[in-house]
């Protein structure tokens, strides 16, 4: 192995996972990413008219460009699946501006699945693995899609055949379509490296989503009511937008938070910065208290110190220049409350979601174990609540799942959750290289993050929202399982020596 390493000869196949060498080579393998951008560039050519001009591509000339590149990534895939994941990364949070609609059932997100789970069971047979792999976070996963995916059997039960199939089966395929992403990708990655990889093009699936955000946020500023000014971007809603705004963040903020002191690393503060300015202007409370819980986990996993140091930051910075809290969100975060002539009273919305989460309560009180069905909420809402609201949406993650799916299945979501940042916790403990230990500390960030936003709406149903949530919990998955079974460069010692052994 090390004649190999010293003698600086290069695989003819640089899509194909590098051995295990014993130098200072790269764990992220720059020659396979830039690989995979190259062939990514034709892609994002297609979106870059969207973004300056209102017309965008002709759909002629879109449909059969994409069907082109579609074609080209095709046969890529059977080499490697590591373009098709970079691809799937970057349109899934597009698709409802992009849905590639060709006929009934067949868009751009049934055609990315298929491609998925194809190339899943080619790439399973040609590495002689099992479709289904033994890495940390699958069982939690299968326990999570199998006891809300039985939601769909429930709601028959208690609504009727016709209710699913007629009212709710698209969003129950959406919902489905989560865990396809996920196990499909979980078994197309083939290690640790392959892992690293996948972090970065999530990172730039988030750049290219952000842009649609800065034209939007840039069009609809001096509109003149809070409501018409709120960014939508691709998700097509606000809040939602902010979450995914959110969980991206956590990716950027865990790289620039392990080691801050590090100028090479400052090239990422006006990602961010851009990144939290258009999610002050989504106007999303939720998502705004969701940041701040990510970024105080990832402030306090990396040390006491750092802790002191943002507070001590933060309290100087605004003390000193109180005009630098947006006025947005200070408007915003002010209409938790009205005053009224002699108190204070909670505005329309939360009292809403108050009426709602009671709601759901009592219905998971009556169903603990599988709920009303998948959906049911919306039909059965009227008998619970004291007044009659508008709204068929509990508002609250945590109680959509137990109401409509039951409390184990709650259970399983929570175990999945702790997943993610129990992983997180591992890599940023023990790891080696900086990259996995950021990706680490980011996981530890969105476990929070996810918490805390649904506590306040669902926000992990929509897969344009949700999918890089997953994703990440794979990409931690093989890092974690990389430290359980030692298999990582070591850093070369002064007398250039490797430093092996097994993690404990």
């Amino acid at each position: 192995m090390s004649s190999i390493a010293s003698s600086g000869v290069r695989l003819k196949r640089p899509h194909e996972p590098l051995p295990e060498v014993p130098d200072g080579t790269s764990l992220l393998d720059i020659d396979e990413i830039k690989y995979t951008l190259r062939f990514l560039i034709w892609p994002v050519l297609f979106l870059l008219p969207t973004l300056f001009w209102d017309g965008g591509v002709p759909k002629p000339l879109l449909y059969g460009g994409g069907g082109f590149i579609g074609l080209l990534l095709v046969i890529r895939s059977f080499r490697s699946p590591e373009t098709l994941l970079a691809v799937s990364l970057i349109y899934i949070p597009l698709a409802r501006i992009f849905p590639a609609a060709i006929v009934p059932g067949i868009n751009g997100t049934n055609i990315v699945l298929l491609m998925l789970v194809f190339f899943w069971a080619v790439h399973a047979a040609k590495r002689k693995q099992p479709f289904f792999r033994s890495i940390p976070g699958t069982r939690p996963m299968m326990m999570w899609g199998v006891l809300s995916a039985l939601s769909g059997l429930t709601v028959v039960f208690y609504i009727g055949l016709s209710y699913l199939i007629s009212d709710v089966f698209l969003e129950y395929k959406a919902w489905i379509d989560q865990f396809i992403v996920y196990f499909a990708v979980l078994n197309l990655i083939v290690d640790g490296r392959m892992a690293r990889r996948i972090a970065v093009y999530l990172l730039l699936g988030s750049l290219v989503v952000l842009m649609f955000g800065v034209k939007e946020m840039l069009e609809k500023q001096g509109l003149d009511s809070m409501e018409k000014s709120r960014v939508i971007g691709p998700q097509e809603q606000p809040n939602d937008f902010g979450a995914f705004l959110v969980y991206a963040g956590c990716i950027i903020a865990s790289i620039l938070a392990y080691k801050p002191f590090e100028v090479k690393r400052w090239i990422l503060l006006p990602w961010l910065g851009v990144l939290v300015k258009v999610l002050l202007a989504t106007f999303s409370r939720g998502a705004y208290l969701a940041f701040g819980a990510a970024l105080a986990a990832i402030t306090w996993f990396r040390g006491l110190r750092y802790v002191f140091l943002a507070v001590v930051a933060v309290m100087v910075l605004f003390a000193a220049l109180p005009g630098l809290i947006p006025d947005s969100l200070r408007d915003r975060m002010a209409q938790t409350t009205v005053q009224g002539s002699h108190s204070a009273q909670v505005d329309a919305s939360s009292q809403t979601r108050l009426i709602l989460w009671d709601a759901a309560l009592e219905i998971t009180a009556e169903s603990p174990i599988l709920g009303k069905g998948f959906k049911s909420f919306q039909y059965f809402k009227g008998r619970y609540t004291a007044i009659d609201v508008l709204e068929s949406d509990t508002h609250n993650m945590f109680l959509f799942v137990c109401s409509q799916m039951g409390i184990p299945a709650l259970i399983a979501f929570l175990s999945c959750l702790a997943c993610l940042f129990g992983f997180g916790y591992v890599v940023w403990r023990k790891a080696e290289d900086g990259f996995a230990k950021s990706l680490g500390l980011g996981g530890a960030g969105m476990a929070g993050a996810v918490v805390v936003i649904n506590m306040f709406g669902s926000r992990m149903v929509n897969i344009e929202v949700c999918v890089y949530v997953w994703v990440y919990l794979a990409i931690l998955g093989h890092l974690f399982a990389e430290l359980k079974s030692g298999r990582v460069i070591r850093k070369p010692t002064v007398a250039g020596h490797v430093r092996r052994g097994t993690h404990e």
